[in-house]
């Protein structure tokens, strides 16, 4: 027998642990996984992958490893014990683990044409934040609670006990989001009347018997209610200028316990933010930055409206304006409508293959206008042009269009139109 066909005749095993490998959420762990012989480099392949083969938390093979390969969840997390693979180690370390690490992990070998595989566990742990409950409304003859926290894995009890120590988990409505990395958050709501004095949420890992706990006293403070309201209609600005968003508190306000936010999609971006008797620059939106403020003179008589100034295309649609003062808070939503009223059109002309090739141009559009080629009989010769929509560093729409026609074309207008205006200019076309 050669050594050759010796070498393919050697048989092996590939096993891990037989239980599951525990973790703490943002620490590394070791993976074990051993070759029941000993490997030579040039001849191996050390795969370790979760569901799919084909996307590898980490593949060796050629001699070295391979990143390109690589699922990109796992990169520059994961490594083997290069110097121990010649031994039979082919175990994984794991770096920062995260919540979607849990679960299984297939370590596969293939050594000279042979192969074998084995499963290991990861049993993922991470006790969350400490909770923070706050009041997130009123409802009849009570308040309305919310408990938050962050980080958790797996999902853990969420428990709410007022100060006689009775459970009122059954009033609450529990809510559980995934994070980037994996990681549960929490939380929790419950309705409860002004009769019970104290209540606590508490959160509890189901694996590493631990608990947080966050607490909340209710008190007559609680009662301070108000309203938010803004207009009923869109609010119409034309770009370049400035324009004042209503929005009007049904209360006087105290400086002191306030805070003013308005935002768009994301409440913490804000548009701009007033807080602790001032306004917070540093929270903003940077595309807002310089172009918001408040009437702070006027914000103790209930006027929370924003002022923005040099309005661009990227600030049309949905505002909430968002009032907190003590632990109530209201919001209303405000539409703004931005009109931008673009140039007359000019008209650039050039020979072309026995006709004329026009290029017309408008700049300044808000929403993005249709443009059309018309002849002196009234014929649409827009299919036969063609048009290109960009945008300037306002969010604006520019227009470009152009088109070929003959010279028995005498005369021809180029429209531009939006919701909001149209522009038009005409061209005459001579024998010349």
């Amino acid at each position: 027998v050669t050594d050759s066909m010796k070498a393919f005749t050697e048989r092996f095993t590939v096993s891990g642990p037989d239980h599951p490998v525990p973790a703490t959420a943002g620490s590394d762990v070791v993976l074990d996984c051993k070759c029941s012989t000993h490997l030579s480099l040039e001849r191996l392949e050390v795969r370790w992958f979760r569901t799919r083969f084909d996307s590898p938390v980490y593949l060796y093979s050629e001699g070295h490893d391979q990143p390109s390969e690589q699922d990109t969840a796992y990169r520059h997390r994961t490594q083997l014990f290069i110097e121990e693979i010649m031994n039979g180690n082919v175990s994984l370390r794991l770096r920062d683990v995260r919540g979607s690490d849990n679960g299984t992990f297939t370590c596969y070998v293939d050594y000279d044409g042979l192969h074998d595989e084995a499963d290991i566990q990861l049993q993922i742990t991470s006790l969350g934040s400490q909770p923070l409950v706050r009041v997130d409304g009123h409802h009849n003859g009570g308040v309305r609670l919310l408990c938050e926290s962050n980080g958790w894995f797996p999902a853990p009890e969420v428990l709410w006990v007022d100060v006689q120590g009775n459970n009122l988990t059954t009033l609450s409505n529990l809510t559980v989001r995934e994070d980037s990395e994996g990681f549960l958050n929490i939380q929790s709501q419950i309705e409860i009347n002004y009769s019970t004095n104290k209540i606590r949420c508490l959160i509890r890992s189901k694996l590493l018997r631990d608990d947080q706990e966050g607490n909340l006293q209710i008190s007559e403070r609680f009662t301070e209610r108000f309203t938010v309201s803004g207009p009923d209609h869109p609010v119409p600005a034309t770009a370049g200028s400035d324009v004042v968003l209503d929005c009007t508190c049904s209360t006087h306000l105290s400086l002191e316990r306030l805070e003013v936010r308005w935002f768009r999609t994301r409440y913490d971006s804000p548009v701009i933010l007033y807080n602790e008797g001032h306004e917070q620059p540093s929270e903003q939106d940077t595309a807002y930055r310089h172009r918001t403020g408040l009437f702070v003179e006027e914000i103790m008589n209930g006027n929370v409206s924003l002022r923005l100034q040099d309005v661009r295309g990227s600030d049309n649609g949905q505002y909430t304006c968002y009032v907190q003062l003590g632990s109530f808070h209201e919001e209303a939503e405000v539409n703004l409508n931005v009109i931008g009223l673009g140039s007359q059109p000019w008209i650039h002309v050039d020979e072309h293959n026995g006709g004329v090739r026009l290029l017309c141009e408008s700049s300044g559009w808000f929403p993005a206008p249709e443009a059309l080629w018309v002849d002196d009989q009234g014929n649409n010769l827009t299919k036969l042009s063609h048009l290109t929509v960009s945008k300037n560093s306002k969010d604006l729409f520019n227009i470009n269009s152009q088109i070929e026609i003959k010279h028995s074309t005498n005369k021809i207008r180029f429209l531009i139109r939006n919701s909001e205006d149209e522009q038009e200019t005409r061209f005459q076309i001579s024998g010349q």
